[in-house]
């Protein structure tokens, strides 16, 4: 079998925080070892995202707030390194949505009419809330923070050209007037959800998509044949659809959050189409497996159990080549596992590939 090959245009970063040379896949732990992480591009237009010093970031008052006060590098952060700021923020007496102690960075470069999804890490003592808001302010995120780490997600679609990020203490929106928490890695993307965090200095910071590339020149044909993997969605994503795909383009595992789609694997396959949708739970494996037999069944499964049976499926004219995961094809995943099969297994053997009965 001809060996993967793995392309990325541009440096990544591990949950670890390392960073990761371009064209180097990022492993992290995988449902059996090591698994590979395939995501789609992004651009983190937040400026110096763990430097909440800089004069970048705007300190504001309003009403009979107090100015935040920033004690950088005071903590470990998610990655492990001791670059998480302290931010205190003080409202001062008042208790109306006028009164505010806030941190805001202005930008410049937003698109009317686009959805943006500003992401930070944030940690507390149980209770301590603050607000967040993303590009204009038409979404305010009232947060309560539970002593550990969180990243949390504020989506908006702007409707200007102009606006700000900001995370403060506001009358109205917390109860407490004072609030004490931990701020690190700040992202705004141009997407309807999070990925991955890119770290930024001065300048916005680009990831270019991931590509996996497994070829299987004649080895699975179209005739008849499995493929199974293990499949986990980021912890940032917790909600993810699966929309397996017989068509021209292959078998496809669509991860879908809200109305856009993001394609995470792909199989090319026959000129026909089934498809099923179905709720995978975010931040754990899930076992998925596709078969197919010309003049028989089409099937998947889930975690062994079958979501969907063709009982005439018939072979189209295209040859397997390879198999994708990422690329242009939009995704956030962790892929782990991927075995194919020249033959359409059964459900039995399904199962015992799931529990780990065979290796």
């Amino acid at each position: 079998m001809t060996t993967a090959t793995f392309t990325r245009a541009s440096v990544a970063y591990k949950q670890d925080g390392s960073q990761v040379l371009s064209g180097v896949p990022r492993y992290e732990a995988g449902r059996f070892g090591q698994a590979i992480t395939v995501e789609e591009g992004t651009v983190n237009l937040c400026k110096y995202s763990q430097e909440l010093d800089n004069a970048l970031w705007v300190k504001a008052i309003a009403g009979t707030g107090v100015l935040p006060v920033v004690t950088i590098n005071d903590a470990l952060a998610p990655d492990g390194t001791m670059t998480a700021d302290k931010v205190v923020f003080n409202r001062g007496a008042g208790n109306t949505v006028n009164d505010q102690s806030r941190i805001y960075q202005t930008l410049s470069d937003v698109t009317a009419g686009a959805t943006y999804c500003l992401s930070l890490w944030i940690k507390g003592a149980a209770g301590q809330q603050i607000v967040a808001r993303s590009v204009q302010g038409g979404y305010i995120l009232a947060h309560t923070c539970t002593g550990v780490w969180e990243r949390i997600n504020v989506i908006e679609v702007a409707s200007s050209t102009t606006g700000s990020l900001e995370f403060a203490n506001r009358g109205t929106f917390t109860t407490d007037n004072t609030s004490t928490v931990w701020v690190w890695g700040v992202q705004l993307e141009q997407k309807g959800y999070a990925t991955s965090y890119m770290p930024t200095t001065s300048a916005a910071a680009t990831r270019q998509p991931e590509i996996l590339t497994i070829p299987f020149p004649e080895a699975i044909h179209r005739t008849e044949g499995t493929a199974c993997f293990w499949f986990k969605a980021p912890e940032y994503n917790l909600t993810a659809y699966l929309d397996i795909v017989q068509a021209d383009w292959g078998w496809l595992l669509r991860k879908e959050p809200g109305s856009l789609t993001s394609y995470v694997f792909s199989m090319r396959k026959a000129a026909n189409f089934i498809s099923i949708g179905i709720q995978i739970p975010g931040d754990t494996y899930t076992h998925i497996a596709a078969t197919w037999k010309d003049g028989g069944a089409a099937s998947v499964y889930v975690n062994g159990v079958q979501v969907l049976n063709d009982p005439s499926y018939v072979k189209g004219d295209v040859i397997f080549n390879n198999i994708v995961v990422g690329g242009d094809l939009r995704g956030t995943a962790y892929i782990d596992d991927l075995r194919t099969f020249s033959t359409a297994k059964t459900q039995d053997e399904i199962i015992a590939i799931y529990t780990g009965e065979v290796a």
